[in-house]
């Protein structure tokens, strides 16, 4: 279906193939279809306007019609037989016994008085009676019947062209009014004679129309100025001033150039040629009855009112169409016979020039209404349906250098919702992935190997992978520009985190790591970060929480603050743990035995204005005092002194008893001791 105008005009006209939409100023109402003659073949019997869709109104032609009397006496039987279908009309309070698609039957109830027609598109029984025309009174049915004589006159008149006899035909005529006239009985038998009578009459119209052939079909709109512009028409009376009814006019003007846009020379337009005019609800037939007046941009012609229905309405597009004088002589040729065949498509192959509309309209969604495509084998390839499915069993391949290869557009046909390019991308403003029914190897964006990737909004990158990473923000590889992005998880965990690495090394300074919460500030302030230094400058990770639980961080000014607090307030009072001087009094009072513990290996040494007096030493299975000064017992005991067990140890008092002097010499024994030499103890001064 071709787009309608998304901003149209009341009257505005819409077609698809032969039905026709026009714009109330609310909506699109669509028409009645419009039957379009120009290349009806004449044996088709799914046409309508064909000689051969409804041979109970129009017979075969005679294969032995050869002369004109021949041909007239065809046209009056005919008639002829028009009358006595008109006559077979079902009329009484019940539908006839036998009937078949189309049979017309009138109810003359008295609470009815309407007429139906039998409807069975499928021809099997299963039809309906269907409301023909409402219930009417009788005010204009004389005016209605006077129009339908003035058209059927018209048409005996377009028959009798050429007659030979005049007079015989005019009789004939006569009396098949006559026959009419008895038919205009009631109320019932007057409206079924006017709707049969017109309906016939269309009926033979587009028969004879679709003999004639159309000359020019155009269309324009009519305007309210005197003169018309570019796409328009206008209608005069016979003092030349505007007319809006149709049978106060007797010229009009067009310009050379329809409201479609179509050049058009009225060259084939003659006299006595006809003019049909029609927009939604109103229409007109004129005879065209002078040669045709022009002017470098405008076309006259001087007109005989036909028939027309309402009246003219200003700024409505009307469609036109010129069609010549019929003569009934004017039988079908060799040359129009092939002139005809070459418009039509050679079904072993051929061009089509121009549009080719395969419509689906009043038929069903089945076989009869799609498109093949078969291969060889006469297996079907492609099949278009009428709601505009394409299915092929092929790759569908589009070979196209630059734009768009594939598009989908809205259910108006304006704006487009997905396509892809020539250059292998997709636009779209979603990508559905199902879940129903899918495997492991479905609902999955796979890019191959050989080039990384990126997700980009505006044309900047948010996020790059690879073949072992993905980055958060701008990879060199994708070589977009930089740009800050922030990545929120919108209150969800991050799990199964095998390990976590922020690399200050390369980043400016500020903080880095930043877990946000409230602190002594407010709400919303950096509770734990990480911050980076300037180069050269160690970096620190700081905290900014509560620190009242056991299990809280402290941080180096809690301590501060604490050890201030505990030192009353003086911080110079504290023993630092490297160095110091104790200027006071320090007292032990641990609870255990132990008081002072020596952990380090080797020699623990005490040291005294800068010379080590006391040295622990030794190890865990032979510890050692080693005392680097005299020891001063201040008049007081050494007690507890075991007994010697080298030269070197001190002696005890039980020691001393039955102590041998070693015989030795005086050389060899210090002031103040003993020796024994020759028998004799000597004691050295």
């Amino acid at each position: 279906m071709s787009q309608f105008d998304q901003s149209p005009s009341t009257g505005d006209k819409h077609y698809e193939g032969d039905v026709e939409w026009i714009f109330d100023g609310v909506k699109w109402v669509k028409q009645s279809p419009v039957i379009k003659t120009a290349d009806v073949e004449l044996s088709d019997p799914t046409h309508p306007a064909s000689l051969t869709t409804s041979p109970r109104v129009l017979p075969p032609i005679p294969a032995d019609t050869d002369t004109q009397l021949e041909a007239n006496q065809y046209y009056m039987s005919c008639l002829s037989q028009l009358d006595e279908f008109v006559k077979g009309i079902h009329v009484g309070d019940n539908p006839p016994a036998e009937f078949s698609n189309g049979t017309l039957w009138f109810d003359s109830t008295d609470d009815q008085l309407t007429l139906y027609m039998y409807y069975d598109p499928d021809d099997n029984g299963t039809g309906v009676w269907v409301p023909a025309s409402p219930p009417t009174s009788l005010d204009g049915v004389n005016a209605a019947i006077d129009a339908a004589l003035l058209v059927q006159d018209d048409l005996l008149a377009r028959v009798g062209a050429g007659e030979t006899t005049q007079t015989s035909l005019q009789t004939t005529v006569t009396a098949a009014l006559a026959t009419q006239g008895e038919l205009v009985q009631g109320q019932s038998d007057i409206l079924t004679n006017i709707d049969e009578i017109e309906g016939d009459i269309d009926t033979l119209e587009n028969k004879v129309s679709a003999l004639e052939g159309t000359v020019i079909d155009a269309q324009y709109k009519l305007t309210a100025r005197p003169t018309p512009n570019t796409g328009e028409f206008q209608i005069y009376d016979t003092n030349g001033n505007e007319a809006i009814v149709w049978d106060q006019v007797t010229s009009i003007k067009f310009t050379k150039t329809d409201f479609q846009n179509q050049p058009h020379t009225f060259d084939q337009v003659g006299l006595d040629d006809y003019m049909r005019l029609g927009a939604v609800g109103t229409s007109a037939v004129y005879k065209i009855k002078s040669a045709k007046v022009e002017t470098s941009t405008i076309i006259e012609f001087q007109l005989e009112f036909v028939s027309g229905t309402s009246v003219a309405t200003q700024g409505f597009p009307y469609d036109f169409e010129f069609t010549p004088g019929f003569d009934p002589s004017a039988y079908a040729t060799v040359t129009y016979v092939d002139a005809q065949d070459a418009l039509k498509v050679n079904k072993t192959g051929d061009t089509i020039t121009g549009k080719l509309i395969l419509s689906a309209n009043g038929q069903a969604n089945d076989d009869g209404v799609r498109l093949y495509l078969k291969d060889t084998s006469n297996n079907t390839t492609i099949t278009l349906y009428p709601s505009g499915l394409i299915q092929t069993v092929n790759t569908v391949r589009v070979n196209k250098d630059t734009g768009d290869a594939f598009q989908v557009k809205d259910a108006g046909g304006n704006s487009v919702t997905a396509k892809i390019a020539s250059d292998g991308h997709v636009e779209t403003p979603r990508i559905f992935l199902t879940g129903e029914g899918a495997d492991i190897n479905k609902r999955v964006i796979d890019v191959k190997e050989g080039q990384a990737g990126r997700l980009a909004y505006n044309s900047a990158t948010r996020m790059s992978w690879g073949a072992s990473t993905v980055w958060i923000g701008t990879a060199d590889t994708t070589g977009e520009d930089a740009s800050t992005v922030t990545l929120s998880l919108q209150g969800n965990p991050i799990t199964n985190v095998g390990s976590f690495t922020l690399d200050h090394t390369g980043q400016s300074t500020g903080n880095k790591f930043v877990i946000k919460g409230e602190t002594e500030d407010g709400t919303g302030n950096d509770l734990f970060y990480s911050y980076k230094n300037a180069d050269g400058t160690v970096d620190a990770v700081n905290y900014k929480g509560r620190m009242t639980n056991e299990f809280n961080i402290a941080t180096k000014g809690y301590v501060d603050t604490q050890i201030a607090a505990n030192a009353g307030g003086d911080t110079s009072d504290l023993m630092p743990k490297t160095g110091g001087t104790f200027t006071g009094e320090v007292i032990f009072a641990n609870s255990n035995n132990q008081q002072i513990k020596f952990d380090k290996t080797g020699n623990n040494d005490i040291i005294y204005r800068s010379n080590w007096i006391v040295s622990f030493q030794g190890n865990d299975d032979n510890p050692k005092i080693k005392l680097n000064t005299t020891v001063d017992c201040f008049n007081n005991y050494l007690a507890n002194v075991r007994d010697p067990a080298s030269d070197t140890d001190a002696v005890n008092r039980r020691s001393l008893q039955g102590a041998k002097v070693v015989a030795t010499s005086s050389g060899s024994t210090s002031s103040g001791g003993f020796y024994y030499n020759d028998g004799r103890l000597y004691y050295k001064i």
